[in-house]
């Protein structure tokens, strides 16, 4: 058995910049953000020329500041060489000033970014980012609006508190009077790019705080670090392209509408694995940002692989063990290094569950042959949320979860039928049709979505290939887009679509990675999984837990000097607010008398060690926090 190695490394502390993440649903999440830059798009050039500017002095350069924010961040943290070098970038230094200069101006050119035009399209955004971060260890989630849908503050959260750092497009919109049916007309008239720095819900007042790049004067001097504040609000309205859907205002503190409207955001979020190691008694943790793993144990010796399903808003491992024909419900607490049982209240599954996973409301799901079960977790128990019944004349045994629409697609192969099914629990399962079902020979195929093109991929392992078929909603229907062999898939135990558009399959208990050729065979790839341990029920979810990205602070961090260390306007922010009720008081003057002299515990820039510095930066803050 391999030596079982604790997860201290991942205890969250308050010297993590990410301070805060969590998505519980709509009406109740939290995320924040510390030293986090915040450079300035608007860059003249010195009379003198030694100090440089960006063309047209950057009036339309918010795309790539925004998003240098992030980049720089992750540089910051751990990454030396991901894109320039660590850097306090909170100073008026000549050479940190052109260095910034040129970091915004060569994504600006990534980007494709018009300097004396319009600036940077969606598309624009994404090549770029998509040419300076390497897709092995991180991924890019980017949502616009389309032609059905609109991107939403709770889209933005969810990638937010599941561990990415997050830059946010909105629109100015004019008001162009009411359509027929009385909702808005909105016009679109320009818009702006911004960095996320905190977002709270608590279905009272939602709001978002921002790092603004336009917040300077187009100078050489570079501005203090200061957050922005917008409560946000949806409204209903013929909005892009004359589509009614909800938009989502940025209003002023207050409540006071404006003409902001949220137009798409990007998040960039490291990856992450965890898979069963060999003799089924140790999880192992992969962690290909960082390339490394870890090892921990599991409470007692299984009978048989459990499924194992990472919690990306708990900071959690979920495992659900099949134990005298009865399913078993336990939690890995990452920050106390435990596991914690749990009682599966309600109706129980079936012990064999057919597939498992987190839905778009942070959720619990499982679902079985004739069944969709859902569960909340309240941190000390589950509440049972409703069981939907699926049609009880089929047995589903090939089951995947879209995250991107929050569907489930169900088929019963021996029956050759298929359902599309609201995995929050709206409506009733849709039946679908599905082109060449019959030629999938494999009644129990493991099947997953391709998070890249929204295909399901199911492995067929009587014929040795893979399948991908594509939802069509005007026809509800299942369009098979592909199929490609290999030969060695017959021995098969999982299939995971990997983002980068690789099929991650466990094959003789590794992962291997395999990509479609041109001539109907799957070609083998290597890639940052390849040859980790493996065993059906694992889960390289792709998602970080909050906690996860403290591990991106690595040593190149330790000799550069926090931003905020003499930034006011921070403090004036709620730096001082640990628990964060949106306040400076007493439970946070107690917080430091409770720690007093304990080294490392508070990155604030001030002192390593907690004293006298901390005393009067929480009685200078007193009172409500200064948004």
């Amino acid at each position: 058995m391999l030596a079982a190695a604790t997860l201290g490394f991942w205890t969250a502390s308050l010297d993590a910049s990410v301070t805060t993440a969590f998505y519980n649903n709509n009406a109740d999440y939290g995320y924040r953000v510390t030293f986090m830059p915040d450079l300035d798009q608007r860059r003249s050039a010195s009379g003198d020329g030694s100090i440089t500017g960006l063309t047209n002095n950057g009036q339309v350069a918010c795309v790539p500041a925004s998003c240098t924010n992030m980049l720089t961040y992750i540089t910051n943290h751990g990454h030396s060489d991901f894109f320039g070098t660590p850097t306090n970038w909170n100073s008026d230094a000549t050479a940190t000033k052109n260095s910034a200069t040129t970091l915004i101006n060569n994504l600006g050119n990534q980007m494709n970014c018009s300097w004396w035009g319009g600036g940077t399209d969606p598309a624009g955004m994404q090549q770029g980012l998509a040419a300076v971060v390497d897709s092995d260890k991180f991924n890019i989630v980017m949502q616009g609006i389309t032609l059905t849908a609109t991107p939403t503050i709770n889209n933005m959260m969810q990638a937010a508190a599941g561990g990415g750092v997050v830059s946010l497009c909105y629109g100015f919109y004019n008001n162009g009077g009411n359509a027929w049916d009385g909702n808005p007309i909105l016009i679109r008239n320009g818009g702006h790019c911004v960095t996320l720095a905190q977002g709270w819900s608590d279905a009272v007042d939602p709001f978002i705080q921002v790092r603004d790049p336009w917040t300077n004067n187009a100078d050489s001097v570079q501005s203090n670090f200061v957050n922005r504040r917008w409560s946000t609000r949806p409204v209903t309205a013929y909005g892009w392209n004359n589509v009614l859907a909800s938009y989502t205002n940025l209003q002023n503190v207050g409540g006071t509408a404006t003409n902001r409207y949220l137009d798409c955001f990007a998040a960039i979020t490291p990856k992450a694995g965890v898979s069963l190691t060999w003799d089924l008694a140790d999880l192992l943790v992969f962690l290909p940002a960082l390339n490394q793993y870890r090892i921990i144990s599991l409470p007692f010796p299984m009978p048989e692989p459990p499924l194992l399903r990472l919690n990306p808003w708990h900071n959690k491992i979920m495992m659900l063990a099949k134990i005298n024909e009865r399913l078993e419900l336990w939690e890995y607490l990452i920050d106390l290094d435990e596991w914690k049982p749990f009682v599966i209240p309600g109706v129980q599954p079936d012990p064999d569950p057919r597939a498992v996973f987190f839905n778009r409301d942070a959720e619990l799901v499982i679902v079985d042959k004739n069944s969709v079960h859902r569960y909340r977790d309240l941190g000390d128990r589950f509440l049972d949320m409703g069981v939907m019944e699926l049609p009880q004349e089929y047995d589903f045994q090939v089951v995947s979860y879209d995250n991107a629409t929050d569907a489930i697609f169900a088929m019963d192969i021996f029956k050759r039928v298929a359902y599309r099914i609201d995995a929050s629990g709206h409506g009733s399962p849709q039946p679908l049709t599905v082109e060449q079902m019959h030629l999938i020979c494999d009644p129990y195929s493991p099947s997953s979505v391709s998070p890249r093109t929204g295909e399901i991929c199911v492995l067929d392992r009587v014929t040795s290939a893979i399948w991908t078929f594509a939802y069509d909603e005007s026809t509800r229907s299942l369009v098979r887009t592909g199929v490609a062999q290999h030969s060695e898939l017959s021995s098969a135990d999982e299939l995971i679509a990997d983002d980068n558009g690789l099929m991650m399959v466990a094959i003789d208990g590794k992962w291997r990675s395999f990509e479609f050729g041109t001539d109907g065979f799957l070609q083998e790839r290597e890639s940052t999984f390849s040859g980790m341990a493996a065993q059906a029920g694992s889960d390289l979810s792709r998602h970080f837990t909050a906690a996860d990205l403290e591990l991106m602070k690595g040593p190149e961090w330790e000799n550069v000097s926090p931003e905020f260390a003499t930034d006011a306007q921070f403090r004036a922010s709620c730096d001082w607010d640990f628990d964060n009720d949106r306040r400076v008081g007493v439970s946070d003057l107690l917080y430091i008398i409770d720690n007093w002299g304990v080294s490392g515990l508070i990155g604030d820039g001030s002192s390593p060690t907690v004293g006298v510095t901390h005393l009067l930066g929480v009685i200078n803050a007193w009172g409500a926090c200064d948004f």
